[in-house]
């Protein structure tokens, strides 16, 4: 045989084993990159912004509110807080106005005693949130009959 029919090896120097680094050696893969290479182009923001303006615009409006119930006018925080929940649950608060009495003329009236009596303390907790909401979603069924 000739050495060029021969498979061709590596010496043991060139080739390393998985046993030749210590055993607390984290490798990095080479295919990642670092923090600074990863930083993103503001046109990126803008196009995250463009395509998700409903959540980040939610998230800003929830936060703020947060923020002004938590330390300055609770009054406000509660109102923006309401009319966010209004906007996203305005049929299921149209559709409880719109059913609330044939709910109240059942037989099981104790349960809605009890229910009653829930609304009226939330409201006078948060009055904010309450009135927000049943606004945004008064406005949001005007504007769908039109």
């Amino acid at each position: 045989m000739d050495q060029d029919s021969k498979p061709s090896r590596k010496k043991h120097s060139e080739e390393k084993a998985y046993h030749d680094e210590p055993l607390d050696t984290a490798r990095v893969s080479e295919g990642k990159k670092s923090r600074k290479e990863t930083k993103r182009h503001p046109r990126e923001f803008f196009h995250y912004f463009g395509s998700n303006q409903q959540m980040i615009v939610t998230t800003i409006l929830l936060v703020i509110g947060l923020i002004l119930v938590l330390f300055s006018n609770a009054l406000l925080g509660q109102l923006i807080i309401g009319l966010v929940v209004g906007y996203f649950f305005s049929q299921e608060i149209i559709y409880f106005m719109q059913n609330l009495a044939p709910l109240l003329g059942s037989h099981d009236r104790l349960r809605y005693i009890v229910l009653a009596a829930l609304a009226l303390a939330l409201f006078v907790g948060s009055p904010g949130v309450i009135i927000g909401a049943i606004l945004v979603a008064a406005i949001k069924e005007v504007l769908k009959k039109k």
